[in-house]
């Protein structure tokens, strides 16, 4: 990822497109026809098509079947994203349900520790790092005087902008865009110019990143949101280990994500709550459980698919994992 000079903070246009009807879980709804700002031919917005086409996937579900309500997802999909996700499901549909499950459960998992965290009175201060096609500043029922700082590369933001501008969808909270990249050591400046106020508490979003990143750009991000949060503010997110990432089915499932135009997830943290308390983080880690049938069943990787029969996957397969890190007093 290279450090580009853009715009410091920039604004939704909300003056584009067709309205989008608010949809109930399970109604059948449709991307609409590519935005101008397209993500065509970048990795990183590929993956955030991607992503938000397995959210979509789970909101069109019928409403008593269905965990996850996102009537944003599809339209930040568009219909690449869409296309790209029954590509997958076609030619391995156990990539395909991996990838679902993961998607949902993850996102199920970091809401619930949003709002947990929002019910504290002096928790208004969000920040959601590469924030991709992630609806909750419109989803989420924030608090009165919730501020949420959303970061991304430049040209994922003018995408996002043109997205959520024709289906007039209005934030739940006073939303700050920042175009900055992560990678780089910079992006504070534009966040603390954004109005972040670091002598106050904080929740932070770190959902899909870190395993595009080094060790080395891992630690420098962790370091630099530690010097920013209070005591008793939080990082959640995901991760994988080295188990993980070497392990057969992931591969699998990356090797067909990378064929998809997708970066490639493949950095990893090991002992991870040992790595967080050097950041003066104390880190809760839970393991991801949905990956579909078949995951975790070694026999049934054939180098095409490993979900050709409904088996019970096993819980000691390596998974990906999802931290609840709370930044500790020295």
């Amino acid at each position: 990822m290279n450090a580009r000079k853009e715009p410091k903070c920039m604004s939704p246009a909300r003056d584009v497109g067709t309205l989008v009807p608010e949809s109930q879980p399970g109604s059948p709804i449709s991307p609409l026809p590519s935005p101008s700002a397209s993500l065509n031919g970048h990795y990183l917005g590929k993956t955030a098509q991607i992503v938000a086409a397995c959210r979509a996937t789970e909101t069109g579900k019928p409403a008593d079947a269905g965990k996850l309500h996102d009537p944003w997802a599809i339209n930040f999909a568009g219909v690449a994203g869409m296309e790209i996700l029954e590509t997958i499901r076609k030619f391995s549909p156990g990539t395909a349900a991996a990838l679902e499950g993961y998607v949902v459960e993850r996102t199920l998992f970091l809401d619930g520790v949003l709002n947990e965290t929002l019910a504290q009175p002096d928790m208004r201060q969000v920040v959601v790092a590469a924030v991709g096609g992630d609806a909750r500043p419109y989803r989420i029922a924030f608090p009165q005087g919730t501020v949420l700082y959303e970061m991304d590369l430049p040209e994922v933001l003018r995408y996002r902008f043109t997205v959520f501008g024709r289906t007039q969808a209005k934030a739940a909270c006073d939303l700050r865009s920042l175009g900055v990249d992560l990678s780089q050591d910079t992006w504070h400046h534009e966040l603390m110019t954004a109005g972040f106020d670091p002598s106050k508490p904080s929740v932070w979003i770190v959902e899909g990143l870190l395993m595009y990143l080094t060790t080395n750009q891992c630690g420098r991000l962790i370091a630099k949101i530690g010097s920013l949060c209070q005591p008793g503010s939080l990082i959640c997110g995901d991760l994988f280990t080295e188990e993980f990432v070497t392990y057969s089915q992931t591969k699998h499932v990356h090797n067909i994500w990378h064929d998809c135009g997708a970066s490639r997830p493949d950095y990893y943290i090991e002992e991870p709550q040992m790595w967080f308390s050097k950041f003066d983080f104390g880190a809760h880690l839970k393991k991801c459980k949905d990956l579909g049938a078949g995951w975790g069943v070694e026999e049934k990787v054939n180098g095409v698919d490993f979900d050709v029969s409904l088996m019970e996957d096993s819980d000691q397969s390596p998974r990906p994992l999802f931290f609840k890190a709370t930044k500790q007093a020295t």
